[in-house]
């Protein structure tokens, strides 16, 4: 019933816009709900910012309530822009048109930014050690959040030879508990720079955790699953959302549709 509710309401936004003029085919079987191409030659009532948009392949993008989240919606714009497309998101509320224009835009895809240094939203993959596994903390997933600094100003494990940004640290609960030498270390960052890690045994099929700076060389714990280290009270680490990680260039041109307002606007995720 839910999926025939969701259904209906992309539907139903779909055929708003193609009565403002938007040509519009079927998209492919893993991609948006459609291609579109915006109305040229006339006036279109509905439509903001045209400009801002290219005359196609433009991606259809409806997005429910319940799939208005960070790794949602940057991922969706991520793959229009590996595909050379733009995007448009078409939602059913002003309220969620809102919630997407947030995570698009003011500061651009991340958290929060202040004073040039960004918080991150947590992404949905984990962060592999260079020694092998995936970085790991003792903590719930709730209480982590990524951002950037400016200290420790002095050398540290994994800086690059060249140019460095800010520092990438992990906090929990507010306590610092990573420090990164920069946003480029998280593709493999050194074991140490986490309090623990967790590898997979491709032997015995289990799970060993072990203590990366002060316990013992071996795992410390084993377990059957990553489920079973999550009820064990560990977390792996998610990935932080970096835009500049993601896109090849600039972002593509990004509009959204609230059927409420009968709208299209831009949002400004260019950085």
């Amino acid at each position: 019933m839910e999926r025939s509710r969701r259904d209906t309401t992309a539907a139903a936004l779909l055929s708003a816009i193609a009565d403002h003029g938007w040509t519009l085919e079927d998209g492919p079987r893993r991609g948006p709900v459609a291609i579109g191409r915006p109305p040229t030659g006339r006036s279109t009532a509905g439509l903001e910012g045209r400009s801002s948009l290219t005359t196609g392949p433009v991606a259809i993008e409806p997005v429910a309530a319940a799939d208005c989240d960070p790794t949602t919606i940057v991922s969706r714009a991520v793959h229009a822009d590996r595909h050379d497309r733009d995007i448009l998101f078409l939602a059913g509320t002003d309220e969620v048109a809102e919630q997407v224009e947030a995570i698009l835009s003011e500061p651009p895809l991340v958290r929060s930014s202040r004073s040039g240094l960004r918080t991150f939203y947590a992404g949905p993959d984990r962060i592999p050690i260079e020694a092998g596994g995936y970085a790991l903390v003792k903590s719930p997933r709730e209480s982590l959040r990524w951002r950037e600094t400016r200290t420790p100003a002095g050398p540290m494990d994994g800086d690059p030879n060249g140019t460095r940004g800010p520092r990438v640290v992990l906090e929990v609960d507010g306590t610092v508990r990573a420090v990164l030498a920069d946003a480029r270390t998280l593709a493999s960052p050194p074991a140490t720079a986490f309090p623990y890690r967790y590898q997979r045994d491709p032997d015995t099929k289990r799970f060993y955790v072990f203590s990366t700076r002060d316990g013992p060389t071996g795992p410390i714990e084993d377990y059957p699953g990553v489920k079973a280290i999550r009820a064990g009270g560990y977390t792996p680490v998610p990935m932080p959302i970096v835009p500049e990680h993601l896109f090849e260039g600039e972002t593509p041109a990004i509009g959204i549709y609230s059927i409420e307002r009968d709208r299209i606007t831009i949002a400004e995720p260019r950085t």
